[in-house]
């Protein structure tokens, strides 16, 4: 075994950050991680004796806090911090909307809806705005302030005038979801920090955070703007473990291929 340099380390970057439930199954992994603090705190009371002698101290409260943000939005994060599941369907729904340019008195939405009650059609005004909403023509022909839908093709009354339609309808898509749902929680995870390290020679390590009872918060934010959204997240570590010493978190310092 090498001797391995534990006094004077400079920690480079975190390289992963990786998460398991009880089963060992993993639930996410980030590997553009921007940032990370390990916050450790505890409390300190002290023991005071005749004209506030401070005789001792008791030592409470150990606590450890993780923060950070990854540079890019992760679906199985965001399930730990909701306590949702990334779930997949070939089928599932969403809204869409459209803006059609009428040719003649027709125009063509660009995915089929699901079922007709979902469409939705409106005028849209010269200045941009939503204009008068359109009915459902119960004959072949639309009148004014109808439309007929068949298929795809959405035809309103001839000579209306009308140059462009907006409309939102269901569709049905390829997709995976996360929910966040009232009454479920954060989870309890498993995490490790991966990351590199020197000393001053020169010499390359690896280190490893390992927080065996990670209780992920369900508080974060999604900036969504000017820049690209930066996923944070927080979470703290607990003692509970299933056996032996409850650690907070274990420090590993290694080299690869030893």
């Amino acid at each position: 075994m090498s001797n391995i340099n534990t006094e004077r380390l400079s920690i480079t970057s975190v390289e992963l950050i990786h998460a398991y439930n009880s089963a060992g199954e993993c639930e996410f992994i980030l590997d553009e991680v921007q940032n990370a603090t390990v916050s450790n705190t505890e409390e300190k009371v002290n023991i005071t004796g005749k004209g506030g002698r401070v005789l001792g101290s008791l030592k409470k409260n150990k606590a450890v806090k993780v923060t950070g943000s990854n540079g890019l939005v992760c679906g199985g994060m965001m399930a730990a911090q909701t306590g949702g599941e990334v779930t997949r369907s070939e089928d599932m729904i969403v809204r869409a909307t459209e803006i059609l340019t009428v040719s003649g008195n027709s125009a063509a939405l660009t995915w089929a809806p699901v079922d007709t009650d979902s469409v939705k059609v409106y005028i849209k005004n010269d200045d941009g705005t939503l204009g008068k909403a359109l009915q459902p023509a119960a004959a072949d022909t639309p009148t004014t302030d109808e439309y007929k839908l068949s298929d795809q093709t959405i035809t309103v009354a001839e000579n209306s005038n009308i140059t462009e339609l907006v409309c939102f309808y269901d569709r049905e898509v390829s997709a995976a979801k996360v929910s966040s749902a009232s009454d479920s929680y954060s989870k309890t995870l498993r995490v490790y920090m991966d990351c590199l390290a020197s000393d001053p020679c020169g010499d390359l390590y690896r280190v490893q955070f390992v927080f065996p009872t990670a209780d992920f918060t369900g508080n974060f934010d999604l900036a969504i703007g000017e820049n690209p959204a930066v996923h944070s997240f927080e979470f703290e570590s607990v003692a509970g473990g299933c056996g032996g010493r409850a650690n907070l978190w274990d420090f590993i310092i290694f080299v690869d291929g030893e």
